[in-house]
């Protein structure tokens, strides 16, 4: 791991972490510059593409892993304010593409089966934690 959980903080808007010290912004710069320094070496465009994909896939398994610190590391209040924004994030996306599908449905007379299976995922996802969260308690 390269990226300590010190250096990052949850995001209040939007997903993922924000830093909250030098170290963090230093390493989003570094992971800026190495990726976009890969897709300028002088070689041909696969080996570019090849060494930007492994900087890239490097740098968000790292920040996945210290996401996950993160989380697990925050307050009872933290978490409990996380979990609100995130619920209201979820209310907010559904019902945006409850809207875009019956607008498909109803005014462009189209069935949009790529909104109905993000819309079955969601429910088979929220359906999945239930079970899972029910049958621990």
């Amino acid at each position: 791991m390269i990226a300590k959980k010190e250096w990052f903080k949850p995001r209040i808007l939007g997903w993922g972490l924000y830093p909250k010290m030098w170290e963090g912004w230093a390493y989003i710069f570094i992971a800026v510059f190495l990726f976009i320094g890969a897709l300028n070496l002088p070689v041909q465009d696969e080996t570019k593409t090849l060494i930007a994909g492994i900087i890239l896939a490097v740098f968000i398994f790292d920040t996945l892993i210290v996401m996950v610190q993160v989380y697990r590391n925050l307050t009872p209040e933290e978490k409990k304010k996380q979990y609100i924004m995130e619920a209201t994030a979820s209310y907010v996306g559904v019902t945006a593409l409850v809207i875009a599908l019956l607008y498909r449905i109803l005014v462009e007379k189209q069935i949009d089966y790529l909104l109905i299976a993000v819309l079955v995922a969601m429910a088979l996802a929220k359906g999945a934690t239930a079970y899972s969260k029910s049958n621990k308690n």
